[in-house]
């Protein structure tokens, strides 16, 4: 049993509703549909013919018809009576609401409770009831529609690459789906706080933790990226710890970047949130899809590891120093991270290599 009464989501702006849109275009194109529609049909068919749920049970009307006089021409060689019009378009409009409101189905899961929520959208920790096993489910917003619906289409292209990602340090993801017209995948539960929760909970790591954790990470990331998937959002929240483990979330959902960090660009009088841990170049340009912005990332969270702040400012050497028992390779590595791209790492293995140089040097001495 689903208990949707748990699920406390966000309430939907009409504008982002394909429900909403599709009942304004049933009205619309009610006998005889107006030259003012024009550009609102071409939308409307645009963002439906992208739709994951309905892009292959679009009615014939919409498939053929591009354009309203299109539309008008199709109707006129089938129907002489106007209710015959309407009743066409009308019942084949109401079948596609049907099938948008129903989305995917959550049956085979009893939701417990909430585990979290951010700016991509809501986690909760829920059961299920075939497995017998915990499972989290995220909710995310359903902030696609404008530029023609295609970045729903997208988000599921994308998210399908993760069923791709096996690796000891990412949460598995098992399924996606639509609930309430917005999207969701399901993961397997990880019973561990994020390195956020941790450094506010314990303060600062020490280094010998800090760099077991960032080549756990660094781990991961070369797994994902030898599967052409870039994270391009890496922070101390998409990072799950507990004793001797680490996780990553989050993997492959760059639509999601894009409009967070076109957000950040954008948005006037607030700070750019997340945006410690974002590269330069990519905080420049949201679509560039570079390995080494990932590698960036890790050098920021490894320096919010040590120092529990985040790395701000031109002198980033100077606020390491202090660090105590900070080796030196540990703060050569982190900088070079944080470095402009051409003179980071160039791959997650020339990282590896680094960290596993450091750690060989702590031994010997």
């Amino acid at each position: 049993m689903v208990m949707p009464e748990k699920i406390q989501l966000p309430a939907m702006h009409p504008e982002d509703s394909v429900a909403v849109l599709i009942e304004r275009l049933r009205e619309g194109l009610r006998f005889p549909a107006d030259d003012a529609f024009s550009d609102e049909y071409c939308r409307s068919r645009a963002i439906l013919r992208c739709h994951p749920l309905l892009k292959n049970h679009i009615p014939e009307f919409l498939a053929v018809s591009r354009t309203l006089p299109d539309y008008r021409k199709y109707m006129q060689e089938r129907h002489t009576q106007a209710f015959e019009w309407d009743a066409l378009s009308g019942n084949a409009l109401a079948q596609l609401q049907e099938r948008i409101k129903s989305g995917s189905s959550l049956d085979a899961y009893e939701i417990k409770g909430e585990l979290g929520w951010g700016g991509f959208g809501r986690v909760y920790l829920a059961h299920h009831n075939l497995l017998d096993r915990p499972i989290a489910i995220k909710f995310f917003q359903p902030v696609f529609h404008e530029g023609g619906g295609t970045a729903l289409s997208r988000f599921f292209q994308e998210a399908s690459m993760l069923y791709d990602l096996h690796h000891p340090n990412i949460i598995t993801v098992r399924d996606v789906g639509l609930y309430q017209e917005r999207p969701f995948i399901v993961m397997d539960y990880f019973d561990g706080m994020t390195l956020n929760s941790a450094l506010s909970r314990h303060g600062a790591m020490s280094p010998g933790k800090a760099i077991q954790m960032i080549g756990m990470l660094a781990e991961a990331t070369k797994h994902a990226h030898g599967r052409n998937i870039v994270h391009r959002d890496l922070k101390p929240s998409n990072i799950m710890l507990k004793p001797n483990e680490c996780r990553v979330i989050d993997f492959g959902l760059g639509v999601y970047v894009e409009q967070v960090l076109n957000s950040r660009l954008t948005a006037t009088g607030e700070a750019p949130a997340g945006g410690s841990y974002t590269a330069r170049e990519l905080l420049a340009n949201p679509r560039l899809v570079d390995p080494r912005s990932d590698i960036y990332s890790i050098g920021a969270i490894w320096y919010t590891a040590v120092t529990n702040d985040v790395p701000a400012g031109a002198n980033l050497a100077d606020s390491l120093n202090p660090v105590a028992n900070l080796p030196a390779s540990h703060r050569d590595i982190i900088l070079r991270c944080l470095s402009d791209a051409q003179y980071r790492f160039a791959t997650c293995d020339d990282l590896l290599t680094a960290i596993k140089e450091a750690s060989d040097q702590e031994k010997i001495q």
